[in-house]
């Protein structure tokens, strides 16, 4: 499946980003140059679970049949612009 393929190479760079995020964050953190608020500490966690929600849908995905197919498509759309608002709230905290 093109979709399933598609979908596990953005997620793997989503991956790569939410990293590299989170290492700037902890960098700068450890340089006393920002004091990780609550904030950005719940922010992370969010991604976080955002990633491994979007990990779960795709895996459910590989596993479905046709019929099911469209159904999770859905969910996995919507755990996508999850995982996506959480990067982004990181990087605005972080900003």
């Amino acid at each position: 499946m093109a979709y399933v393929k598609t979908l596990e190479a953005r997620l793997s760079a989503k991956s790569a980003q939410l990293a590299y995020v989170k290492s700037r964050v902890a960098r700068a953190a450890d340089r006393h140059r920002i004091e990780v608020s609550e904030q950005l500490a719940n922010a992370e966690r969010s991604a976080d679970s955002a990633m491994a929600t979007m990990t779960e849908q795709l895996k459910n995905l590989h596993d479905a049949d046709d019929e099911a197919w469209e159904d999770l498509r859905y969910d996995i759309n919507l755990a996508w612009e999850d995982l996506a608002q959480s990067i982004r709230k990181i990087v605005a905290r972080f900003s």
